[in-house]
């Protein structure tokens, strides 16, 4: 009887087996509808607060609903296709981009409609005590001060405001509306290219690029004092002005000009600075230390004939003066403050000349070449084209002294600087010496040194192939990981250690099976003070003496490995470089 049993029950579940693979095939297949449907949640953002979270769930293709839920009460204000949403920083308001309808975006484009031909954003400012939700058409972007004031920014091209054929020259600016949330109350600035509100939200400096047909706009950089709204023009009438940039503490700002109308090539810029602590604005033009670009350890043609050694060596020079070796600002030089206001960054490049006029494309030769020592191949240099010519390398400028200091000037190199330009060091990365086998070595190494930005002083740490290669937050040490270990450069000693020896488990990935050296399982970052460095490895963080003196210390005692768990840090203040001594991690 057993076995009869236990035959039923194992005919039954061969039948209910077979169903259900019957019903499987039956399953209709999927399409690009159904990919197209799929959602995600996206453009997360919180109030400082902690009291209101937003989010975007949007699917594939179509419309999307932004999400503002307040985390007290439960109460949720939802935006049909909101996106890019900001809280300021009271968490009293909260604005968002709005999307037209999917449907009409894709049929404008089907009708071949173009730029603001097609339908355009709207902007919604939302009251978070009230939960009501104003909508400002015909926006292109916004802006709200990073830690405080009542206003926001937009640029508009409501037609009320500007004309359709100004919207159609792309030169020309846009209007800037300054609005007071809480009142309403509004300002409006015609021409506006870029803007910026200071952290406190009490300024906004704008630049202007006026429309030729406006006889009586000029071209310039302006400011808008808060909550009064006077306007301040504090330079005017050269050809093209830069971003305006302010300092942390919104006293100073910096902006770069050119009175160079060349629409190709490079022009040249100048850089500005501007004392608001002062009565009157007036900017003071800083002389930047340009220089030319060294010539890079590249590999000259050779020939064995004497004569084909000259030419080639002739071409050779021929092409590095074509490609630019004169250093100078130019259109992509955004200045950068330090954090703690002392320094003043600007970037330099190579000069390119403007575009020959008197040759026409169907004269001119369109042409790849390769060499074999070259840094990229031509398929790798069109796809990187922007980001080549955007590149610029930075000049240090100490406000206090006008002394200026160029960490590089070699074009290939890379600067790191995790302190925000407060330290003395700066990180140089420069790839030249195996630029040539990085084309199929994706670890090839590069020869890693430090710069200091006071006194121009070099340190080389050595040739280096690893991902991570890094500064601590106070410009002591140089770390990065390569054959199994971390290694830490100390600046002051001129000494490298491996520092991860004591630790008893890998950290490198063992479940990374790719052809090449195993990566690391990261860092959690540094302690205060650069006291301590924080890996990880699979299941636990360490804290490890980058002087070597104290044994590394498992943070959190062994309990990811014994209950299978990997514990990571987060970090909850953007602005932290380091974890403060004594105060508790997230993980």
């Amino acid at each position: 009887m057993k076995n009869n049993r236990t035959f039923a029950i194992l005919a039954a579940s061969a039948l209910i087996a077979a169903g259900a693979f019957g019903a499987a095939d039956a399953k209709r297949a999927l399409t690009h509808d159904d990919f197209d449907g799929w959602k995600w949640a996206t453009n997360n953002a919180i109030s400082r607060n902690g009291e209101w979270m937003a989010y975007t769930v949007a699917p594939q293709e179509g419309d999307g609903v932004l999400t503002l839920h307040n985390t007290v009460t439960g109460r949720d204000i939802r935006i049909e296709r909101g996106y890019r949403p900001s809280f300021t920083a009271d968490g009293r308001w909260a604005v968002a981009l709005v999307k037209p309808h999917f449907a009409d975006t894709r049929k404008g484009k089907i009708d071949k409609k173009k730029d603001f031909d097609l339908p355009q954003d709207s902007l919604a400012i939302i009251d978070l005590k009230r939960g009501s939700v104003e909508r400002v058409p015909n926006v292109i972007s916004y802006r709200l001060g990073k830690d405080g004031g009542d206003w926001v920014a937009f640029q508009s091209c409501d037609t009320t405001l500007i004309s359709a054929k100004s919207l159609a020259d792309k030169e020309a600016g846009r209007p800037l509306v300054v609005r007071c949330l809480p009142s309403g109350k509004s300002k409006t600035i015609n021409w506006t290219g870029d803007y910026t509100f200071s952290n406190d939200g009490r300024r906004l400096a704008f630049n202007l690029r006026k429309s030729d047909k406006d006889s009586l706009a000029t071209n310039g950089v302006g400011l808008v004092s808060l909550p009064d709204t006077a306007l301040y023009l504090i330079d005017r009438d050269r050809k093209r002005y830069g971003a305006p940039v302010f300092n942390e503490a919104g006293t100073r700002l910096a902006y770069t000009a050119t009175c160079d109308s060349a629409k190709t090539g490079t022009p040249r810029y100048s850089l500005f600075l501007s004392d608001l602590s002062t009565e009157n604005y007036d900017p003071q033009e800083i002389t930047v230390k340009l220089g030319t670009v060294p010539a890079m350890n590249l590999n000259p043609p050779h020939a064995a004939d004497p004569a084909t050694q000259a030419e080639l060596e002739e071409e050779w020079r021929r092409s590095r003066r074509e490609q630019g070796e004169e250093l100078t600002l130019n259109q992509y030089t955004v200045p950068l403050f330090s954090h703690d206001g002392r320094r003043l960054v600007a970037g330099v490049a190579p000069y390119v000349a403007p575009d020959d006029t008197t040759l026409v494309d169907f004269e001119t030769a369109s042409l790849d070449i390769w060499r074999w020592d070259a840094p990229m191949t031509p398929p790798q240099e069109q796809i990187n084209i922007k980001k080549l010519r955007e590149h610029t390398m930075p000049v240090v400028i100490d406000l206090a002294t006008m002394r200026q200091e160029t960490p590089t000037r070699n074009p290939l190199a890379k600067v790191e600087v995790p302190d925000r330009w407060d330290a003395d060091w700066a990180l140089v990365l420069d790839p030249t010496a195996a630029i040539t086998s990085s084309q199929w070595d994706y670890l090839a190494p590069v020869e890693a040194s430090v710069f200091n930005v006071n006194t121009g002083d070099i340190k080389k740490i050595g040739m280096i192939s690893s991902e991570e290669i890094t500064l601590s937050p106070e410009g002591r040490y140089v770390t990065w990981f390569e054959d199994r270990a971390w290694h830490v450069y100390d600046i002051a000693g001129g000494t490298t250690r491996d520092v991860s020896a004591d630790i008893p488990y890998p950290m490198w990935d063992e479940t990374d099976d790719h052809p090449w050296p195993k990566p690391a399982y990261g860092m959690a970052g540094w302690s205060e003070g650069d006291c301590d460095l924080l890996v990880y490895d699979r299941f636990d963080i360490w804290s490890v003496d980058p002087t070597g003196t104290r044994k590394p210390v498992c943070l959190t005692a062994g309990a990811g490995r014994k209950n299978d768990l990997r514990y990571r840090y987060r970090s909850l203040d953007p602005e932290q470089r380091a974890v403060k001594n004594g105060e508790e991690m997230v993980l």
